[in-house]
């Protein structure tokens, strides 16, 4: 079956399993669904799942009855399959990122590095993926107003292409920290990382940042999903002591279900940041209805369609 097919029934929605964590485009392991919620897992990881620390709104019994009734889809799914030009241009593009990487390690080891070079170095990476990025809505930023971003996270590209917002904060996975660009990112944008579904007091290490940089840029899905789709947030943001200003990415291609040599094969990418208007906290609301209100308003401002499919078990 064809990945595309697969979309249109609304069935991949997480792009890596929620048990192993491994995403689903790097192997042709069998990929089970769950109909209520379309929650994913390899096959062979959804029998030793801890449904106690579900990522969906399943119970351990509609789960076990699903899965021994056959109401559980299998299906393996299919990659992006670039033609001989594209795999030449992904070639190509490796031998250069190769290049600039040990250029800019070697600079990095030598201590020389700055905030122009790094970014030129950034730069230089989205003009090789001949990446096209369009900036709408900036006039609804107020710099004035302290203020947590949150946007849905589709790819890889996204931390590369937030280097062309207007500077910001951001929340990652202290797996970040372990990687070069990483490490050089940290060096020119200012970022709180957390151990997900570990950290205990993410929300005061929020507040705190906030404090000191007037924003912060967080994913609250807190994993990368299909691109047509919001799945549940995470409630982070939308407890601390500011408002949330909604941020929607929209790329013309399904990068979501691309292998990361496929990605470098693309002749070409598009991709709006589209910032919304800042939206306050209700009196009496509570962070998760908080976070229920702004998601609708982004999928109603996007074109997104909602699952029920969350993330909280996702650790670092």
């Amino acid at each position: 079956m064809a990945l595309m097919e697969l979309y249109d029934k609304n069935i991949f929605i997480n792009s890596s399993c929620l048990h192993c964590r491994d995403r689903f485009i790097n192997s042709r392991r069998i990929i089970a669904s769950c109909n209520l919620c379309d929650a994913l897992w390899h096959n062979d990881c959804i029998q030793n799942y801890d449904f106690s620390n579900k990522s969906c709104k399943c119970t351990i019994e509609y789960v076990a009855k699903s899965f021994n009734n056959d109401n559980i889809n299998s299906m393996t799914m299919t990659s992006y399959k670039p033609n001989w030009l594209d795999v030449l241009r992904g070639i190509f593009r490796i031998i250069v990122l190769l290049t600039m990487t040990t250029i800019m390690y070697i600079i990095h080891q030598l201590g020389y590095t700055t905030e122009q070079n790094i970014r030129g170095y950034i730069n230089s990476i989205i003009n090789l993926l001949n990446i096209t990025i369009r900036i709408n809505g900036l006039d609804n930023i107020d710099p004035n107003i302290k203020k947590s971003f949150v946007c849905n996270h589709v790819s890889f590209h996204d931390t590369l292409i937030f280097n062309q917002f207007p500077k910001t904060g951001f929340l990652a996975s202290i797996i970040l920290k372990r990687r070069f660009l990483g490490k050089l990112i940290t060096s020119i944008i200012p970022i709180l990382f957390i151990k997900r579904g570990k950290q205990k007091n993410t929300v005061e290490l929020i507040d705190k940042f906030i404090d000191e940089h007037s924003s912060i840029l967080i994913f609250p899905q807190g994993m990368m999903t299909n691109y047509k789709y919001l799945t549940k947030f995470r409630t982070g943001a939308f407890s601390t002591k500011y408002p949330v200003q909604p941020i929607y990415l929209k790329y013309d291609k399904d990068v979501s279900s691309i292998t990361m040599f496929g990605m470098l094969c693309l002749d070409s990418l598009s991709v709006e940041i589209n910032v919304m208007e800042l939206v306050e906290k209700n009196i009496d609301e509570s962070p998760i209805k908080y976070a229920n209100r702004v998601r609708e308003l982004m999928a109603t401002k996007g074109n997104f369609q909602l699952s029920d499919v969350e993330s909280y078990d996702v650790i670092d």
